[in-house]
């Protein structure tokens, strides 16, 4: 019986043939001759036979569809493509980046998967879609989440540090209140010993008596030295300047 091809493309060697309408064993065994193909033997025919038909079929079962984005053993090179047709043993594939006129077939051992690759075919993409809604729910709620999250982070932060910038500030100016008072303080204690000291300086140019800073000194206590006025040398017991016990005036005079 001879076999009845048909397809969407031309047959190339390897191609999967039916025979009534249902898939058969056999593969064509060399290219077109002519108008005929040679089908290889299969189950219940014993020899190759020639059978007339201008298109063969696609293959049964191949790895790679149509619009499949691939990578192609090119000599050494690993290359991109993509899948234009597909035979059972054979790929057409057009390389990226290249013109048409590069497009060839390629065995399917030299063409591997493209996971660099981001497009899939339609029927792969409509196939995965209901998995990647979810998964993109998934992520879009959890990024609705954590912005939430970072927006409430960031309005306490803002309020903490407009808080302590708060704090800091009425503390800097309790401390630079406390500064100015403490400075007055020492700027009168500074006045008031310089008052002091001029006093004494007075009181030394003036020759007066240190103790009733009246009368100007004309004796000096012995054994110490220290002068004073006659009037308050004879009530003293002990020199009031360096506790020591006084024995007696003597007079002195001024040069």
């Amino acid at each position: 019986m001879p076999f009845s091809i048909s397809a969407e493309k031309r047959s190339m060697k390897g191609d999967a043939m039916r025979m009534d309408g249902r898939a058969i064993r056999a593969g064509l065994r060399d290219e077109l001759f002519g108008k005929e193909y040679l089908g290889a033997a299969y189950a219940g025919n014993q020899r190759d036979e020639w059978t007339s038909s201008p298109e063969a079929r696609t293959p049964i079962y191949s790895r790679f569809q149509r619009h499949d984005l691939v990578k192609v053993y090119k000599g050494a090179t690993l290359m991109k493509a993509r899948v234009l047709h597909t035979s059972a043993t054979d790929y057409f594939v057009h390389y990226q980046g290249y013109a048409s006129d590069h497009d060839e077939w390629v065995p399917h051992y030299r063409v591997l998967e493209d996971k660099d690759g981001s497009v899939l075919d339609e029927p792969s993409r409509l196939r995965r879609r209901p998995e990647v809604d979810v998964h993109v729910q998934q992520l879009q709620i959890e990024n609705k989440r954590l912005k939430d999250e970072l927006a409430k982070t960031q309005a306490l932060l803002a309020t903490a540090q407009d808080k302590l910038a708060g704090e800091w500030m009425q503390e800097c100016s309790q401390l630079q209140q406390k500064c100015l008072v403490v400075s007055d303080h020492c700027k009168k204690a500074v006045e008031r010993v310089h008052g002091v000291l001029e006093e004494k300086q007075k009181v030394i140019d003036s020759w007066n008596c240190v103790v009733c800073l009246e009368n100007q000194v004309n004796c000096a206590l012995t054994p110490c030295g220290h002068t004073f006025c006659l009037g308050c040398a004879v009530q003293l017991d002990k020199c009031p300047i360096c506790r020591q016990t006084s024995v007696a005036p003597l007079p002195i005079f001024r040069p």
